[in-house]
């Protein structure tokens, strides 16, 4: 059994009518001090949901994620809390509340809830 942590990435264009599109996932390992980011790669889908979102922002706003979150534990310059990542997304860019769970075979859960999530992309 090991322990995943993963919270869900959305993009609410409005916080009023609370609509909004899962667009990545972030997973952490805390036991092997590994991360995984995975996002969307339907932009066509995400474009449809808010047809004033700029795609190419999105993609490279993604990316950059993806590289940020990589980049620690690469470069080990401390531990990855993924607690303490999450909370400077508040706009509308927004991180669910972390779920942890015990998983028998974590990368597995991993590809699981990847489908679950993102649904839509083929994972």
């Amino acid at each position: 059994m090991a322990i995943v942590k993963f919270s869900v990435l959305s993009y609410y264009p409005s916080f009023l009518t609370n609509e909004n599109i899962n667009i990545g996932i972030l997973f952490e390992l805390p036991e092997e001090n590994e991360t995984f980011f995975y996002h969307t790669k339907k932009w066509d889908r995400v474009a449809s949901f808010d047809d004033e979102i700029d795609i190419n922002f999105l993609k490279d706003y993604l990316k950059g994620i993806a590289k940020e979150v990589s980049t620690n534990i690469i470069n080990y310059q401390k531990k990855f809390n993924i607690e303490e990542y999450i909370k400077y997304y508040v706009n509308e860019f927004k991180f669910s509340k972390i779920q942890i769970i015990d998983a028998e075979d974590p990368y597995d859960f991993i590809e699981q809830t990847k489908k679950v999530y993102l649904r839509f992309d083929k994972v």
